[in-house]
């Protein structure tokens, strides 16, 4: 069963984030930013969680996940999942398929080392963003060559696979 998404805004975290220098106005001038991104989400959230499961191997366990997008200088992480608002709607879809990607592999990624980690993570982001169309020179991170490293083909069979 895929996990059901729902896009939150929240003053609390926003002023939190920005050690308290985040106003109401600012918080509704974020979710007006947010617009086009919103639509690139509810056009595609259906195809990225069935994606992510496809390439990954891994049903999903999680019933419900709360996206919380936040105007930060920090990074976005998968837990809770915070996703750092960015001008760019695709660079913030391909960071959003990245932490679903931590969700959906849950405790299991904790078996390796951090880059080997982000390795597999993002070999599951690309494939779905390239199947979604997303140019994936738009990603803030920019380490998707790591992965040529490991010589998986998600074209023939999911990560779990490769992993066994």
């Amino acid at each position: 069963m895929m996990p059901k998404t729902e896009i939150k805004f929240s003053w609390v975290y926003n002023n939190r984030e920005n050690n308290g220098n985040f106003s109401v106005k600012d918080l509704e001038e974020l979710k007006i930013k947010c617009g086009d991104f919103l639509n690139l989400y509810n056009k595609n959230i259906k195809k990225i969680l069935q994606l992510i499961e496809k390439y990954s191997g891994m049903p999903w366990k999680i019933e419900y996940i709360p996206i919380w997008i936040v105007k930060t200088n920090n990074r976005s992480f998968s837990d809770p999942l915070t996703l750092k608002y960015r001008d760019n709607k695709e660079a913030m879809l391909i960071v959003l398929i990245h932490e679903l990607v931590h969700n959906n592999l849950g405790g299991v990624q904790f078996r390796w080392d951090y880059e080997k980690n982000e390795q597999y993570v993002n070999l599951v982001t690309k494939h779905v963003a390239i199947d979604i169309g997303i140019d994936l020179t738009n990603a803030p991170m920019k380490n998707f060559d790591d992965v040529k490293k490991l010589n998986f083909n998600l074209d023939n069979k999911p990560l779990k696979e490769f992993l066994k």
